[in-house]
C-alpha cells in the first residue's frame, strides 16, 4: 500500500481530516473512525453523475463544481465539500497569514531554503521546499513582507506545526 496523504476537507461547514492512499487499483480512505476502500467512477454522460464505491457497495451521486467548492448530491441531500490545500489551510490558522507565522503542515525534512532573513518577499514566493512521505511541497509566502526568521536549514527535520518561517510587515 502506498503511503497515505493527508487531506483536509470542510463538509457542510465542519472540518474533516482524512488520509488517502492507493490500494489495489482503487484507494484506501483512513479516518478517525476507521478505514475503507473507496473509488469514484464518473458516468459516461458527462453531467456530473457518478458512482461512489465504498467497501464494495455503490451509490449514485451527482457532483457540481463551483470554484473551490463541490456539491455532492447523495441520498436526496446535497453536501458542500471543500478540499483545502493543507499548507495554506494550516498556515492560515490563528491569523497566521496576518501574523506572518508559517507552520509545517506535516512532519518532514527541509529540502531547500530559497530565502533568508531580511529578504523582501511577495505573496506566492517560494520560501522553502519540504519533503514529507516522499512528497515535495513548496512553502510559499502567504502575503508580502520581509523574512524575519528561517527556523530550519536544508537537511533538517521538523515536526508538524513547527514554525518554519516568520514574516514581518512590509516596511
Amino acid at each position: 500500500m502506498a503511503q497515505p496523504v493527508k487531506h483536509i476537507f470542510t463538509i457542510d461547514g465542519e472540518r474533516a481530516d482524512a488520509w488517502l492512499s492507493g490500494h489495489k487499483g482503487s484507494y484506501r480512505l483512513l479516518y478517525d473512525g476507521g478505514a475503507c476502500a473507496v473509488a469514484l467512477t464518473p458516468a459516461a454522460t458527462g453531467d456530473g453523475a457518478a458512482l461512489l464505491h465504498i467497501e464494495g457497495q455503490s451509490v449514485s451521486v451527482v457532483l457540481a463544481v463551483a470554484g473551490d467548492q463541490v456539491w455532492v448530491h447523495i441520498d436526496g441531500a446535497a453536501h458542500a465539500v471543500i478540499l483545502h490545500d493543507p499548507v495554506r489551510f494550516l498556515g492560515a490558522g490563528d491569523d497566521a497569514a496576518a501574523s506572518g507565522t508559517i507552520r509545517a503542515p506535516m512532519p518532514g525534512t527541509v529540502i531547500a531554503v530559497a530565502t533568508e532573513p531580511g529578504a523582501q518577499v511577495q505573496a506566492g514566493d517560494t520560501l522553502m521546499v519540504i519533503e514529507s512521505m516522499k512528497l515535495e511541497t513548496a512553502i510559499k509566502a502567504p502575503r508580502d513582507g520581509v523574512v524575519a526568521t528561517v527556523t530550519f536549514a536544508a537537511g533538517q527535520s521538523f515536526d508538524r506545526d513547527a514554525v518554519l518561517v516568520t514574516l514581518e510587515g512590509e516596511d
